[in-house]
């Protein structure tokens, strides 16, 4: 298989940037807005050993509340102000669910998502999910990391506060599918998607973020891949939405995915290389064709690989 990824994510001292020039979540912007910043940094301090973190629900009347005096761009400081950890995860959880869009995984990486939650190896779905996230806008992929990094904090206290990868990922399943696609007939395996994604950027947060190894995809998943963004197509201000579903970028205040010198951000510095050009035009069953060569492609990997093991074994 071909290597096509190099580099990895640059840890850095911030997971995100708060700013105050932000009144609502602008995916073209890698800082986050102080209502998103605010509740992950909230919790990642207070909210870690709290029973039920995100699985209790805060009062209504005062989610509603705080989530209002954000919107309005009202001065908050939770510390002071708020001493129900409830009360800050229900306002994260209103928000992203009710205030945002467009899922931060974004409506046209699905089909490579659902693709991933087929492949049988660990190791394969962290690299293809790797590549996934080089599509994201900088702001998106800001929370996601952020948001990973908060459930994996909270599992490591699973025996005080009851909350497991498996709680968790049932909780933020719906993050990663495009809700108005959902059917009844679609909805179990559209949402066992959405937890097999959040439950490899929780358990193998290290790997899918900060990874150094240049790790091996299967050709037809950069072609899937390919495909997905042929399929998209960038908003102003950079974000990239699917066709038909442009967004205007929030914020005049908002950096853009360069800075001045025109380098990338702190954060994915993955670089692929020229893959085959997909039309545009690509139909949804080719597509569908494609995830199912991926299992097959996939399983022939790992039978490769017991054969050399079993061969350095002989030797």
């Amino acid at each position: 298989m071909t290597n096509f990824i190099k580099g990895s994510l640059r840890r850095s001292p911030m997971l995100f940037r708060r700013n105050h020039t932000l009144k609502t979540f602008d995916p073209t912007c890698e800082d986050l807005p102080p209502i998103l910043a605010d509740c992950l940094s909230f919790l990642a301090q207070k909210g870690l050993e709290e029973e039920g973190i995100f699985r209790k629900s805060g009062g209504v009347t005062e989610v509603d509340a705080l989530k209002k005096r954000y919107l309005k761009g009202r001065p908050v400081n939770l510390s002071e102000e708020v001493e129900d950890v409830h009360v800050v995860s229900g306002t994260l959880k209103s928000y992203i669910k009710n205030e945002v869009s467009e899922p931060f995984f974004t409506y046209h990486l699905y089909p490579c998502y659902a693709a991933i939650a087929e492949m049988e190896d660990a190791d394969t779905q962290v690299a293809c999910l790797r590549l996934a996230f080089t599509a994201l806008p900088p702001g998106s992929l800001t929370f996601i990391r952020a948001l990973a990094k908060l459930c994996e904090d909270i599992t490591h206290h699973k025996e005080v506060n009851k909350m497991s990868t498996d709680n968790l990922a049932k909780l933020f399943a719906t993050l990663v599918y495009p809700r108005e696609q959902i059917t009844v007939d679609t909805m179990e395996a559209v949402h066992r998607v959405g937890l097999c994604v959040i439950t490899l950027i929780i358990d193998r947060y290290g790997d899918v973020f900060y990874s150094t190894d240049p790790p091996s995809v299967p050709e037809s998943f950069q072609k899937l891949f390919t495909t997905c963004q042929a399929n998209a197509q960038p908003a102003r201000g950079g974000k990239t939405t699917p066709k038909g579903k442009s967004h205007k970028a929030r914020s005049r205040g908002s950096s853009t995915t360069k800075d001045k010198a025109g380098a990338e951000p702190a954060g994915f510095e993955i670089s692929v290389k020229s893959v085959k050009h997909v039309s545009e035009n690509e139909s949804v069953a080719a597509m569908k064709d494609t995830i199912a060569k991926l299992g097959e492609e996939v399983r022939g990997l790992k039978e490769r690989a017991r054969t050399g093991d079993d061969a350095a074994e002989a030797r």
